[in-house]
């Protein structure tokens, strides 16, 4: 018998359908998730407008639907998107992965760009493969996405060109299908690990007797290997149609320009007749509990995710946004007590929440996770669901309710007060997703508004409805997954059932929050003032102001920031340059230690709990291993509140015994729930080999519960904050200079100082030289996995930083073509790099991808004669070209964070004068290339690490 039920509750927060089909299905990039969109289908023509005047949409005669705004954040640029309303689950038995195979075979060629001519094209123009060219498939939609430059009229045109030739134009060459079929079964491959299979078993559970299933977008290996050409120009002809389209185009740019295009571009596609019809494909529901149970030698502790699934909601838009904000504070209540519980001496449960999920079809979830410990998961799951039963039973306390209330309220009025920026990439997902979903977008003034007006009428009585629903005995699922190192019994379906059934016996008396101390306790004496020196005014408006207390602080106004300023304070120093005098251990878990026990007489749960009512975003301090940092955030009402709890914090340390005993549990609990795979195993030698097992690093790998010393981290913690002579100060954001004035002589030179002196701790932690080549065996998946690192020493300069961006992309993009295109032996090679200055200037570049095992050593030979052709020859202008358009646009796009811009000049020793001087990247020629390549690359000196399927061997 099948059953349905309704929720009685718009459950906000199930909506992220996005990321639930990310994870069945292909994906490029992240799928933003959508806003709440609440309400029901409306026509594009009126309803849009109505919500957004800026905004210009229409349907052409065609049945294509297009959304065209202009908006300047980010300045320059525009986030272009085609939608097709179609996916994987349309595919015939004979077109599996066919949906994203078409996807790929888009970036080969069209009617006007032949084979690699698109792509080519957008990388000269600066954008990069992943970042700004993207397309994902899901199971209902096949979305390509661009991000480009608006400062030429020609870049705006072509991206809109070529828009129009994906959605109508795609080749589907022989050769270009059988070339991608290997990059596609290498992605294919990479899926196919333990981890995979475990959440397949529980998909099919989830998802029995669906059309899900058996049209996972990747396809099958199969299907893959064999893809045919007229199969899938079938498939594209049916499905690629204008009625099943959307444009989006979010930028700087002139949209009444944009909409002439799109009209002029796209009129032209034609629907078929006769077309076939988009099938609707649901998830069955069933009147049984349904349980799935793995147990795995991966798995590390013992969860059950308990869920329940309910029908969509319905209701106005006034009682659908009613009833998501009762579930919020009903999600928040329960949450705020579990992990209060996780964190008491010998908890119940390393984990627990309740919250919701999407169904692959949309319909939502109400779901009951715990994670449990080295025992049955049983009495986790027992005390997991009594406590939503408490609330069930009698409410929520009042001052608890009262609490989250104004706190949800008082977000609002911030948001109303200081509305975000809307920034293209977001709003463009916005008006995707509406297209997507067919549902009427919410005006956010008036959602705010409305949200602020209903947040003070909900009752107790619609939250204790929301914490009854985990009885419903229809729809539910049992997922549970077991180590296979525990010697536990697998629970049989009927102790699950008699869990539930036996709540309603379990004695439960109500809910006491504990009383909290007002902020104004503990703000103690307010300090007293120190002085400002010096004042100087540089370039771009910083400021430069030196503090009697030895300080440096560096101030610049960004006034789109209104109202909200961030204060960021960096030292040298950090943690390794106390080891000598009070050792590793205590040294670097001075977080660990002094960090949970909050300050003078009050716990760190409590401070937390003051903060809750104060618009403070971040307040934190941190020792790190070369520097300390003071970080904090806040509104400008609230900034002084913030600054005198950081005074609290750094003059008033304290241990609390109780919540270290709470650290050296979860240390022995971790240390005893270790999994060691062949993964971890590659992982471990990958970075001891690179560190030569240096004994500092060894340590902290293997940190126990005795060798925590609270009395000698509270010595560091003293010694790290007790001068701070030599910290420098960031302030930015929407600050008036008289107010930040005041603010800096009462908070800022009022710390202590005196006259330290210091440089960064040089302890000599270097990867080995020459050749290193390591092998592992035993990987959890199909797979091999080669790494390959190239590193050494470089000058500390903006230049040596730039020119390890430089050849990361270009390595980036060579190796696409060689090992993807060419030799169709890895779905995406990886390049990553870093430069730091800290302690000695070094770079690290590291190349990485998963392939055939049979094939590893090939394409890592192969890798390497591409970098030995890069240092051999000129790469071809276009190339080069693209990159450095591409880093002087990252700089342009970065142009108003000042905070991070300020920070990486002092990092660098570089005048405030130098900040916008970028001409050693204007004047990148492909010799410049060449003679990076020689510099960086040491072709006899890189370090490979390969992990293979198989047995371990000796």
């Amino acid at each position: 018998m099948k059953f349905v039920k309704t929720v009685p509750f718009n459950l906000i927060g199930f909506c992220g359908i996005g990321l639930m089909l990310a994870s069945a299905g292909h994906v490029h990039a992240n799928v933003s998730s959508a806003v709440d969109i609440v309400g029901t289908s409306v026509g594009i023509d009126s309803a849009a407008r109505n919500i957004d005047t800026i905004l210009k949409t229409g349907r052409l005669e065609n049945g294509l639907v297009y959304f065209v705004r202009s908006n300047a954040s980010p300045r320059k640029e525009a986030t272009l998107k085609l939608i097709v309303k179609t996916g994987s689950l349309q595919e015939d038995d004979d077109q599996r992965g066919y949906a994203h195979f078409v996807e790929h075979m888009a970036f080969n060629g069209t009617a006007s760009f032949h084979k690699r001519e698109i792509v080519e094209y957008l990388q000269s123009i600066g954008l990069k493969f992943g970042a700004d060219i993207n397309a994902y498939t899901a199971f209902d939609r096949t979305v390509y996405e661009l991000t480009v430059p608006t400062d030429k009229p020609e870049y705006v045109s072509k991206a809109l060109r070529i828009l129009s030739e994906w959605a109508g134009n795609i080749s589907f060459d022989s050769a270009d299908v059988i070339a991608e079929r290997g990059v596609i079964v290498e992605e294919w491959r990479g899926r196919q690990n333990k981890q995979a299979d475990i959440m397949a078993r529980h998909d099919s559970v989830l998802n029995a007797d669906s059309r899900y299933l058996d049209r996972l977008p990747i396809g099958t290996y199969e299907s893959i290997a064999n893809a045919d050409p007229d199969r899938l120009k079938r498939y594209y002809k049916e499905w690629y149609r204008p009625e099943l389209m959307g444009v989006v185009f979010v930028g700087d740019y002139d949209s009444d320009l944009v909409e002439s295009e799109i009209r002029k571009l796209f009129s032209g596609l034609k629907n078929h007749p006769n077309a076939r019809k988009i099938e609707k494909y649901a998830i069955p529901f069933f009147d049984t509990t349904n349980i799935s149970v793995i147990r795995d030698s991966l798995i590390n502790y013992p969860s059950i995710n308990y869920l329940i699934r309910f029908d969509r909601a319905e209701g106005t838009k006034e009682k659908l946004t009613r009833d998501g904000l009762a579930f919020s504070i009903f999600t928040t209540a329960i949450n705020q007590r579990l992990d209060k519980l996780s964190r008491s001496l010998n908890a119940p449960f390393r984990s627990a929440s309740v919250g919701g999920r999407a169904a692959l079809d949309g319909t939502p979830y109400l779901s009951y996770e715990v994670v449990g410990r080295q025992q049955s998961p049983l009495n986790s799951l027992e005390t997991l669901i009594s406590e939503v039963d408490r609330i069930a039973r009698f409410g929520l306390d009042e001052g608890e309710f009262e609490k989250i209330k104004n706190f949800m309220s008082s977000s609002v009025d911030q948001m109303l007060k200081n509305p975000p920026r809307p920034n293209s990439p977001s709003l463009a997902s916005t008006y995707a997703a509406s297209f997507i979903e067919g549902k009427q977008m919410e005006n956010p003034d008036s959602s705010y508004r409305l949200r602020k007006e209903l947040i003070s009428q909900i009752t107790q009585e619609e939250i204790k409805e929301l914490s009854g629903l985990w009885k419903t005995k229809e729809n539910r699922f049992f997922l549970m997954n077991m180590p296979a190192a525990y010697d536990v019994s697998i629970p049989e379906t009927e102790s699950l059932l008699s869990v539930l059934d036996g709540i309603e016996y379990i004695p439960l008396t109500a809910y006491v929050e504990d009383p909290e101390e007002e902020v104004e306790q503990f703000v103690g004496k307010i300090p007293e003032m120190g002085d400002i020196l010096e004042k100087k005014v540089h370039s771009d408006s910083i400021q430069e102001w030196k503090l009697s207390n030895g300080i440096t602080v560096w101030l610049r106004q960004q006034p789109y920031r209104s109202g909200v300023t961030e204060i960021y304070g960096r030292s040298k120093g950090g943690y390794y340059s106390g080891v000598n005098k009070y050792g590793l251990i205590p040294s670097m878990t001075v977080e660990q230690t002094i960090g949970v026990s909050g300050a003078g007489s009050f716990s760190a749960e409590q401070l937390g709990k003051m903060l809750k009512s104060r618009d403070i975003m971040t307040l934190h301090w941190s020792i790190e291993p070369y520097s300390e940092t003071v970080r904090a955030v806040a509104t400008n009402d609230d900034l002084e509140t913030a600054l005198q709890l950081l005074h609290f914090y750094l003059n008033e340390p304290r241990i609390d015994t109780s919540f270290i005993e709470k650290e050296k549990e979860r240390i022995l609990q971790s240390l005893s729930e270790k999994v060691m795979t062949a993964e971890a195993h590659f992982s471990d030698t990958v970075n001891l080999t690179m560190v030569q097992h240096h004994p500092y690093v060894v340590t902290r790998m293997n940190i126990t519960p005795d060798s925590l010393d609270p009395e000698k981290s509270l010595q560091v913690f003293k010694d790290r904050f007790g001068d701070m002579s030599d910290f420098q100060f960031i302030i930015t954001g929407g600050f008036d200079y008289p107010i930040i004035d005041t603010i800096v002589r009462r908070y800022i030179a009022s710390l202590p100082g005196g006259e330290r002196k210091e440089e960064y701790p040089d302890i000599r932690i270097l990867p080995p030289e020459g050749l290193v080549k390591k092998r592992v065996y035993g990987a959890n998946s199909a797979s091999a996995m080669s790494i390959m690192n190239f590193s050494g020493d470089l000058e500390k300069t903006r230049e040596a930083s730039w020119q390890v961006t430089l050849l990361t992309e270009l390595i980036r993009t060579r190796l696409t073509q060689v090992l993807r295109e060419d030799l169709g032996g890895v779905y995406s090679p990886g390049v990553a790099s870093s430069f730091t200055s800290v302690p000695t200037p070094r770079f690290s570049l590291e190349i990485s991808f998963g392939s055939d095992p049979k094939r590893a050593d090939e394409l890592v030979d192969a890798t390497l004669a591409a970098l030995k052709e890069m240092q051999d020859s000129l790469l071809p202008e276009m190339y080069v070209a693209g990159v450095r358009t591409m880093m002087l646009g990252s700089l342009d796009a970065n142009k108003h964070q000042w905070a991070m811009r300020i920070n990486s000049m002092l990092d660098y020793d570089i005048p405030i004068s130098e900040m916008n001087n970028y001409e050693w990247i204007q004047h990148i020629t492909p010799e410049t290339v060449r003679q990076v390549a020689r510099k960086l690359i040491d072709l006899k000196s890189y370090k490979l690490f390969q992990l293979f399927p198989g047995e371990q061997q000796k």
